[in-house]
Formats: C-alpha cells, sequence, structure tokens
C-alpha cells in the first residue's frame, strides 16, 4: 500500500501541480454513469487503471491503437491534441468489455523531465460501431 501511493504521488506530481484535472466522459458513459463522473480526478483515473490492469494476466500487454493523430492547437504552454482511438485490454473480467473505441482530445502540458501532463481529456464514441467508449471502461473498472 505505502509503495501505490508513492507511485500515485510522483505522477500527481508530475502532472500539473496545482491544476484541476477534468475529465469529460462520453454521452453514452455521462448517460448511464453521471454520479461516478460528477466527481471524476486523478484519483479516480489511478483507481479505474489499477483495476483494470490487476485483471491483465502476466506478460499480456494492451494496446492502444491512434488513428489520424493531429495537432489542433499548439500554444508555447499547452497542446490540444486529437485522435480517434482503439483500446484492446486482454483482460479476464468476463462483464467488461475488452475493446473501446471513441474520439479522444487531450489538453497538454509540459511537465517536468520532458514529461507531457494530461489537463483535460473528453471522450466520444464513434456512432458507426459497436464498441464502447473509454468512458464506459473507466466507469465499469472504477465500480
Amino acid at each position: 500500500r505505502q509503495r501505490q501511493m508513492c507511485i500515485r504521488d510522483r505522477l500527481d506530481s508530475a502532472s500539473a501541480p496545482g491544476k484541476l484535472y477534468q475529465f469529460e466522459p462520453s454521452g453514452q458513459a455521462q448517460a448511464r454513469y453521471a454520479e461516478l463522473f460528477a466527481h471524476w480526478d486523478r484519483a479516480a483515473e489511478y483507481r479505474s487503471f489499477t483495476a483494470m490492469m490487476s485483471r491483465v494476466p502476466s506478460g499480456v500487454v494492451p494496446e492502444l491503437l491512434l488513428i489520424a493523430p493531429s495537432y489542433l492547437v499548439q500554444t508555447p504552454d499547452s497542446v490540444l491534441f486529437q485522435a480517434e482511438y482503439q483500446l484492446y485490454v486482454p483482460h479476464q473480467a468476463s462483464d467488461i468489455p475488452q475493446l473501446s473505441r471513441g474520439v479522444l482530445r487531450w489538453t497538454l502540458l509540459p511537465g517536468r523531465e520532458g514529461r507531457w501532463a494530461i489537463l483535460r481529456w473528453s471522450d466520444r464514441e464513434l456512432a458507426d460501431t459497436g464498441a464502447v467508449s473509454w468512458s464506459v471502461l473507466k466507469a465499469l473498472w472504477a465500480r
């Protein structure tokens, strides 16, 4: 437990200290999990990600494919990045989909040691697929 706190604290301190992280879930996720996302923060991101990764078998790696990535706006202190995504997580939870698809938009800020921090994350589902959005996966892992 102490080790986990140290890792999370390091991630948070590298993630734009003093700035409030914002996550905008897809419409589908907002409709189904409004109460959960009303209080979503960096700690919720960490818990959801950790829960997901704990169900991925050892030696197996999730795959994130970014399709048509583009920088919509670039300023000296931030970048607005957008891409269609396909996230495949080969986990062992039968009630949670392994594939999600959608469009993400990140507002990125430069951090320490050349790392970038996501200040704002907006997610949209793709209308032409049956796949759930990443937001839905986040909510399901956060339960």
